[in-house]
């Protein structure tokens, strides 16, 4: 919130259209003109990096020492299905914070994008981690996956029966 107050400091004087799916900090900032706004833009990054970063260092930590855990354990299979439980999660936390980490840090070194790349990473870890998630946990729960493999495999047969060696539908 205080990022969005400090960004209503500036004077807005160029044409004020945002070319993004939705208004995010950086797209209202570049609208703004004057001495202030390389300010805004490095208090907005610092601030960025710290909520992105701290939580993101907490969560390495966390599943560094359940690796390492893991692998101190004296059958194979525990550890196997700590590693199968926790892949899961790394994959979706790394599909929100790479991606938004990659847009903050680019901005700030000087790359330029297009607006339907900037968009399409916008969506990328805004959208990707919420669809991703619940499809992994419905995967790693056996009921569902065994009702989706016999699902697959009736409609593939079904496909498979009607048509004859020629390839003409019966």
């Amino acid at each position: 919130m205080g990022v969005v107050l400090h960004a209503l400091t500036l004077p807005y004087c160029n044409q004020n259209v945002i070319m993004q799916c939705y208004c995010d900090h950086v797209s209202i900032t570049r609208l703004g003109c004057g001495e202030g706004v390389t300010y805004v833009l490095d208090v907005a990054l610092a601030n960025a990096l710290f909520t992105l970063l701290v939580p993101l260092a907490f969560i390495i930590f966390s599943y560094f020492s359940i690796i390492v855990a893991a692998l101190k354990m004296s059958q194979a299979e525990r550890s196997h299905k700590v590693m199968s439980t926790c892949a899961p999660q790394i994959f979706t936390t790394c599909l929100y914070y790479v991606p938004r980490c990659f847009v903050y840090l680019s901005y700030n070194l000087g790359f330029t994008f297009s607006v339907q790349a900037r968009v399409i990473i916008t969506m990328m870890y805004s959208l990707l981690p919420a669809l991703v998630n619940p499809a992994i946990y419905c995967l790693k729960t056996q009921d569902i996956k065994m009702a989706l493999t016999q699902r697959f495999r009736k409609g593939r047969s079904r496909i498979a029966h009607r048509t004859d060696r020629k390839g003409a539908l019966k």
